[in-house]
């Protein structure tokens, strides 16, 4: 299970969602799916980590996200 939180204060984009693990920043949800993410204006949502995509290094994490 992942946690976020909304970013406003981020210089690059005002809606990024920054997703973390145990404190730990792990990356960003994609700006076409951020929307989602304010359009709620809570934290109700679980993420889960459903697929990575690597070749050495991990380039994707795919989440699904759940009530």
């Amino acid at each position: 299970i992942l946690s976020y939180e909304l970013e406003a204060s981020n210089e690059h984009d005002k809606n990024a969602i920054k997703v973390t693990k145990n404190g730990v920043e792990v990356g960003y949800i994609k700006k076409i799916h951020s929307k989602v993410f304010h359009k709620l204006k809570s934290s109700t949502l679980k993420l889960q980590v459903k697929a990575v995509e690597q070749n050495g290094n991990i380039k994707r994490v795919f989440v699904k996200v759940f009530n």
